[in-house]
């Protein structure tokens, strides 16, 4: 018991001590302070940015999702957002596993699901068709094209190992890492 008393002590010092470093993150445990600080983090890191972040509750647990057009690559996003969440799901074993060594959760909030959603505009789509015509020296497809997933093709001009669709996804991607 004095194991578990001592252990306890320490680890309240330790969130005491990530609150003190971080003051304006709001303290709390739940799903809807985790989606707060989220917001104040993504805002802090990419003020040009506009995300939505909202929470969840449900019977299984809690969720806080977040979703942007264009902007930051997901896993930029995802390194802010990840600390939030309490565990993982173990699908070998269908189980979710709980992280709790995470002291994060216990300072500024946790949530069972977090989850990042990049959309794109259809401006973004059409510069990164451009370039990728450009690079294939060919018209390989339109923006309405690239939203119905009718990109599957390979370019004929070109050995390349990626349909068109996935070629103008790559191109968003480095495209929006550039203008954040």
């Amino acid at each position: 018991m004095k194991d578990y008393q001592a252990s306890q002590s320490a680890r309240s010092v330790l969130v005491q001590g990530l609150q003190a470093v971080n003051p304006k993150l709001v303290r709390g445990q739940d799903c809807v302070t985790a989606a707060k600080n989220i917001r104040t983090e993504l805002k802090a890191a990419f003020p040009k940015v506009k995300f939505s972040v909202t929470s969840d509750k449900f019977a299984g647990g809690n969720a806080v999702r977040i979703t942007y057009t264009d902007g930051p690559c997901s896993e930029s996003v995802e390194a802010i957002c990840e600390k939030y969440q309490t565990g993982n799901f173990n699908s070998m074993e269908d189980l979710y596993e709980y992280d709790n060594d995470n002291l994060w959760t216990d300072a500024f909030g946790s949530s069972k699901y977090v989850t990042v959603n990049r959309n794109f505009s259809d401006a973004s789509i059409a510069a990164a068709i451009e370039i990728v015509n450009a690079k294939y020296g060919e018209t390989l497809a339109t923006v309405e094209d690239y939203r119905n997933g009718n990109c599957r093709h390979r370019p004929s001009s070109a050995m390349s190992n990626y349909d068109v669709q996935s070629l103008i996804y790559q191109a968003m991607r480095i495209r929006g890492d550039q203008n954040v």
